[in-house]
């Protein structure tokens, strides 16, 4: 990446970004996700992520994938919402 060429870079930064909208998801068909985790409990995400993500393999593009999955297509939305959760206290970021 330093020499100008992208490299890995965009498709971590894609991966972040899907991650994040997936997640969103689970959490709406999950909504004790977070205590589950919390507790060491991964049986009913990794159920959810069967059911609706892996079973499907390579049947569809990311993209159709993705919209299959969240109903939209690719949203930054999830991601700039968990960052903001996640740094919004330290760093006093304003909504």
């Amino acid at each position: 990446w330093s020499s100008g060429g992208l490299g890995g870079f965009s498709g971590y930064t894609l991966g972040n970004i899907i991650g994040a909208q997936l997640f969103a998801k689970a959490r709406e068909a999950l909504p004790d996700l977070d205590a589950q985790i919390a507790a060491g409990e991964f049986g009913p995400l990794h159920e959810w992520l069967r059911t609706n993500l892996y079973q499907h393999g390579r049947k569809f593009t990311p993209n159709e994938l993705l919209e299959r999955i969240t109903g939209g297509p690719l949203s930054t939305g999830p991601w700039i919402a968990y960052v903001r959760r996640k740094f919004g206290d330290i760093y006093h970021l304003a909504d």
